[in-house]
């Protein structure tokens, strides 16, 4: 019998503050073309993880923008029923590197609070992304003590990866900070910038597992995206997270996990 792909499929939902930033006009088009119609998705099929930023829920909060309060129900019952999971992230997109050590852990624990508070969210899983997936000692660093075990980094060039592939970062006197989750850069990336479908996704993918791993071993992908890709950057395109969630419970040798089943 073989092994299995575990496809992770993590969205990035971010937005400046609004309207001090982000203005309501511009955040209302990505809301009805792309949050909302993605919030019904996430409430009935697959499984998903959200690095969100509370930039968002706080804007869908305030009830300035309408379906804003449509979607905030539709992502508390995708939580609620056991659909999506959330990853720690700073509350503003920020590049750790050029900020102090101890106020992006600030931002993250706001970030956390903020969403617990609107979203009802109970406990984030214990995996840190970094805006860009950016890495290092310092973002290392930040991560463990934002009480995480696991950093999502870039893999650069390769697609799959075992559990037993999951490193340990260490400081500059080699001393262990956190294991890392590796970005499938070049499926992710063929999903942003082709025209793509889900079938031809998950054929393409299963296709390489085989070739790369005779179907002997159980490999995580872990594909990461801008959430505004489905339907905002891309016109109607949150209909391919529904087909793909079909067509991985159609196809042998591939299933759809949230991270916290992996990590």
């Amino acid at each position: 019998m073989g092994k299995m792909i575990y496809l992770v499929i993590l969205l990035h939902l971010y937005q400046p503050k609004v309207p001090e930033i982000q203005s309501e006009k511009v955040f209302r088009k990505i809301l009805e073309e792309c949050y909302h119609p993605l919030s019904e998705i996430l409430k009935e099929n697959g499984y998903y993880t959200l690095n969100l930023h509370s930039t968002i829920t706080e804007a869908l909060y305030d009830g300035k923008v309408e379906v804003g309060e449509k979607t905030l129900k539709n992502l508390e019952e995708a939580y609620e029923n056991g659909n999506i999971d959330f990853t720690k992230t700073p509350k503003y997109h920020l590049i750790p590197d050029l900020y102090p050590k101890n106020w992006t852990i600030l931002q993250t624990e706001l970030n956390e609070k903020h969403n617990r508070e609107i979203l009802g969210i109970k406990d984030t899983i214990e995996v840190f992304r970094s805006p860009e997936e950016f890495s290092g000692i310092k973002v290392g660093e930040i991560a463990r003590d934002s009480g995480c075990n696991f950093l999502i980094v870039s893999s650069y060039k390769k697609s799959f990866f075992t559990n037993r592939e999951f490193p340990t970062g260490t400081d500059e006197r080699e001393r262990p900070l956190v294991r890392l989750i590796f970005r499938d850069d070049f499926n992710s990336n063929r999903i942003s910038f082709e025209n793509i479908s889900a079938k031809e996704f998950v054929e393409n993918l299963i296709r390489a597992y085989h070739n790369a791993y005779k179907n002997l071993e159980d490999v995580y992908s872990l594909i990461t995206l801008d959430g505004e890709t489905f339907g905002y950057h891309k016109k109607f395109y949150y209909k391919f997270l529904k087909e793909l969630s079909e067509y991985s419970r159609v196809y042998d040798g591939i299933t759809m996990l949230k991270l916290s089943r992996l990590a």
